[in-house]
């Protein structure tokens, strides 16, 4: 007995709480806006984060760093008073496609490949062998001619 009575005790409790917590949060939509607001940030965040994925996946910062990381390894393995020929037509044809000149797709400064294939950024990546490294695009071809001259 004494139990039942705890019981609807306890159901009366939750009952009148729940009924003043719906009347209090009714007034104005205050329970509706937030979660609207908080789905339509969700939204929002995962839908940029969606096209980030898929624009940098497939992209030219993909190729940036393959050709940087490409170019670096060939510069540390070469020795000096060598030519490599490198094709780089996949390169060329996003950096046409991205209004970059050929002359520009290819920079070596001391140390450092930088590729770059669009005109908002480019990729650098450092190389160890102590050389002097020319790169310059091939006229004829969509290629690019890469020469170490000397030790520094």
């Amino acid at each position: 007995m004494k139990e039942d009575l705890l019981l609807d005790k306890r159901q009366k409790n939750r009952k009148t709480f729940g009924t003043i917590f719906l009347a209090k949060n009714r007034k104005a939509g205050k329970i509706l806006f937030p979660t609207v607001i908080f789905f339509v940030l969700n939204i929002m965040f995962f839908g940029i984060l969606l096209i980030f994925v898929f624009r940098s996946s497939g992209g030219v910062i993909v190729y940036e760093q393959a050709y940087a990381k490409q170019i670096a390894l060939l510069i540390d393995e070469s020795k000096p008073v060598m030519k490599i020929k490198l094709n780089m037509e996949e390169a060329i044809n996003l950096a046409e496609k991205n209004g970059v000149s050929k002359d520009e797709i290819v920079k070596i400064n001391e140390n450092f490949v930088i590729v770059k294939l669009s005109e908002k950024g480019g990729y650098s990546y450092s190389f160890f062998n102590n050389v002097d490294v020319t790169a310059y695009p091939d006229i004829t071809n969509k290629n690019y001619i890469i020469i170490i001259n000397k030790y520094k």
